[in-house]
């Protein structure tokens, strides 16, 4: 009987590594960076959905360590050593920044777009207001 994994859900496998660092770190990005998944710990399945749906069959390992896998291939985490340990890569972080909180990401490393962006809506807004003042009186 053949048995398919859940799809890689990249955004819930981020965020899920993510969640698991920042409760035992907070923001301290040097551990964050330095910090250890294990591929075959069942644990982390609790912050991830997709998986958990699936923890009662037998083969959750092989789902966890598929993703992981997956993860790897494209450059999310990287193995440090040959075993089934895994640590987040600056851009696997990263993108776990922007699927958290997308506006707040563009805000704090883009502000210069961002502040550009909230003057001319404002400037907007007010020409509208304006105009529908000198049309109204």
């Amino acid at each position: 009987m053949e048995i398919s994994t859940p799809a890689f859900n990249e955004k819930e496998f981020l965020l899920g590594l993510l969640a698991i660092t920042k409760e035992k770190f907070g923001s301290e990005l040097r551990f964050i960076m330095e910090h250890k998944f294990s591929s075959i710990d069942l644990d982390i399945i609790e912050y991830m959905p997709t998986l958990k749906k699936h923890s009662q069959k037998i083969e959750i390992k092989k789902y966890l360590s598929q993703w992981f896998a997956e993860a790897l291939a494209r450059n999310l985490v990287i193995r440090p050593t040959k075993d089934h340990h895994f640590v987040f890569s600056k851009q696997g972080y990263e993108a776990a920044l922007i699927n958290k909180s997308p506006v707040k990401y563009f805000a704090k490393n883009h502000w210069a777009w961002f502040t550009g962006i909230v003057i001319g809506v404002l400037n907007l807004a007010a020409a509208i207001i304006i105009k529908v003042i000198q049309c109204s009186g």
